[in-house]
């Protein structure tokens, strides 16, 4: 074992410990010297014997012709002398780095670009960067390594980059592209949009949280201004302010209905007992009334003429109900289709105002074909309570209808009961409950008996009870007037899409104070329609009992009609193209006083209003 100076001296001060107390025998310097010479053997000959070895010390001098020696200084694991720093990737001049001074560490690479390509460059066994080395072939890192143009070209992706996809349940998002350049799962971008009937945010849902859409709680409802309606079990808005008619609200009434909508700002809620709650109007597109028989004044007839052609103007009775209308273009079999989503429990959709009725009437059971059982009676407020709890078909959104949708319903081509008995079998003939309350008489609401819309004390015991859902969630403003042709206003009604003569025949102007407004007879007013030129328009016609009770409106009493959109109207009765099924002659007409549909006389004189269809 060899030492250092140091470490040689304390050695020597060792030894000399642990030899005998010569000194103090007489041995003197002469035997420190002899021991500091190396002679540990103390025979006094100055050279060390041969059980002297296991006590020799470095003396510093190299060994076998060798270079001096240090201990480990450089770190490598071997001892060795500090020396100047030469190219051999070790750390030569003992300061903590590598070939430092050279203009890289030996066999050591880094990245490197040239004219836009990449690639690596190394550190010779001189200790100098070599030339840059392109790669061949690209690597999964967003550049174009071999300078081709083409960024990755041998990955499905470029890495890092992102594009737009479609999701799983086919609605927009985005993918990127992951670290080893392989497309990773397409993910929405989107919150869910309301009212577009798809799941937007891809998970499972379509419309949640939006209005009308199923909820538990208000924390279902994520749309601002939303909460949840839990009877009804959608979410509904909060205030109707600015909101469209017919929208879901909530309101607390006594009793609380579920069936709560939106009426020219306000929250309501149809059934409340009095007039000013009652529906705006009819919340679905138009029905035809189902009549597609003619008639004259006393009999039916082969219907006279070409509806709509200068020929019909001359022809009498010529432009009635049956000429007219979704009836003329379909069979009457495509109307409804009744369903059993649940034993004993049939549904009717009816496909063109979209609303879902029951297929029997209370009391009754049924199937595919038929309802068994009799129908049950009660008064109106047990048809409200009935309908707001039932539960039928696997739907528990069910309400009492208002009058507009329980008259859409009748066909007029039967009678006792008017109604298809095909889509509603076992119906009884006699009254059947609306949800509206008489204007004017608040113990009276409105009630369909065979095709007429008349008031019943909502005390009678008798009547009858079909529950409804469904319907337009939020249709646009209604009604637009305009003067464009100047003296002859139309009314453009957003709902139904029919298109009125803006003032009551005879009477013009922008608010048709001009002339005075004129009664005929049922055949003459089938006529006035037939030539009349209106605004420029040429294509009118008398409006049958759908279209012309749509426009009355039940909140208004004495005057049962908008009049802004309908100024100077007559609180009287007009004319519809609507034949009595089991009179003819008798033709339906609509009163503007209440609201009301029945009918009189064809010989009667009355007001006429004419329509035509929308753009």
């Amino acid at each position: 074992m060899r030492h250092t100076a140091n470490e040689r001296t304390l050695a020597g001060v060792w030894v000399l410990l642990a030899l005998p107390m010569v000194v103090a025998c007489g041995v003197g310097s002469s035997a420190l010297d002899t021991a500091a010479q190396g002679d540990l053997g103390l025979d006094g000959d100055g050279s060390p014997d041969a059980d002297d070895a296991e006590f020799s010390v470095d003396d510093g001098e190299p060994e076998d012709g060798g270079t001096p020696e240090t201990e480990d200084a450089r770190g490598d694991g071997e001892a060795s002398e500090c020396v100047p720093e030469t190219c051999n990737a070790r750390d030569d001049d003992c300061d903590g780095t590598a070939d430092d001074g050279f203009p890289c560490v030996r066999g050591e690479t880094r990245p490197c670009v040239v004219a836009s390509c990449h690639g690596i460059q190394a550190c010779t066994s001189s200790c100098e960067w070599a030339e840059c080395a392109v790669a061949i072939v690209d690597s999964c890192n967003g550049a174009d390594d071999d300078c081709d143009t083409a960024t990755d070209e041998d990955f499905d992706c470029i890495s890092g980059i992102s594009e737009p996809c479609n999701t799983s349940c086919s609605t927009p998002g985005t993918h990127s592209c992951g670290s080893t350049c392989i497309w990773q799962a397409c993910q929405a971008v989107a919150a869910e949009t309301c009212d577009n009937l798809a799941d937007d945010d891809c998970d499972g849902g379509t419309d949640e949280g939006c209005l009308g859409a199923a909820c538990i709680t208000g924390s279902d409802c994520t749309d601002a201004g939303l909460v949840c309606n839990e009877n009804w079990g959608i979410c509904v808005v909060a205030d109707c302010t600015g909101r469209s008619d017919f929208v879901p609200c909530e309101i607390i009434t006594s009793p609380d209905r579920s069936y709560d909508i939106c009426s020219s700002g306000e929250c309501k809620s149809p059934g409340c007992g009095i007039h000013t709650c009652n529906v705006p109007g009819p919340g679905f597109p138009p029905a035809d009334t189902g009549q597609r028989t003619c008639y004259d004044g006393t009999l039916t007839i082969v219907c006279p003429g070409a509806a709509g052609s200068t020929d019909c103007e001359s022809v009498a009775f010529c432009g009635q109900d049956a000429q007219y209308g979704w009836d003329v273009a379909h069979a009457r079999s495509e109307r409804y289709r009744r369903s059993v989503p649940a034993a004993g429990e049939p549904v009717v959709l009816d496909t063109v105002t979209g609303l879902e009725w029951q297929g029997c009437a209370w009391g009754m059971s049924g199937d595919a074909t038929s309802c068994s059982g009799f129908a049950s009676e009660g008064d109106w407020y047990s048809a409200l309570r009935y309908c707001d709890l039932s539960e039928w078909g696997g739907h528990s959104d069910w309400r009492l209808p208002d009058h507009y949708a329980l008259a859409s319903i009748s066909d007029h081509d039967a009678w006792s009961p008017a109604i298809d008995l095909d889509a509603f079998p076992g119906t009884p003939a006699l009254s059947f409950w609306s949800s509206s309350t008489c204007s004017g008489l608040a113990g009276n609401a409105l009630v369909a008996s065979n095709a007429s819309v008349v008031p019943g004390p909502k005390t009678y015991s008798g009547g009858y009870i079909r529950c409804v859902r469904g319907g337009w969630p939020e249709p646009v403003a209604r009604f637009l007037r305009s003067d464009a042709a100047p003296g002859n206003p139309v009314v453009a009604d957003a709902v139904t899409g029919v298109v009125w003569q803006g003032c009551a025949a005879g009477r013009s102007g922008g608010s048709c104070t001009a002339g005075s407004a004129t009664t005929m007879d049922w055949q003459a007013a089938l006529t006035y329609c037939q030539v009349l030129a209106w605004a420029g328009y040429t294509d009118w016609y008398l409006p049958n009992a759908g279209e012309l009770s749509g426009i009355a409106d039940s909140r208004r009493p004495f005057g049962a009609i908008d009049p802004t959109a309908f100024p100077e109207t007559p609180r009287a009765k007009f004319w519809t193209a609507t034949s009595l099924a089991m009179s003819a002659p008798n033709a339906w007409r609509v009163w503007f006083d209440e609201g009301t549909l029945s009918a009189d006389p064809k010989s009667d004189a009355l007001y006429v209003r004419c329509a035509r269809a929308g753009p």
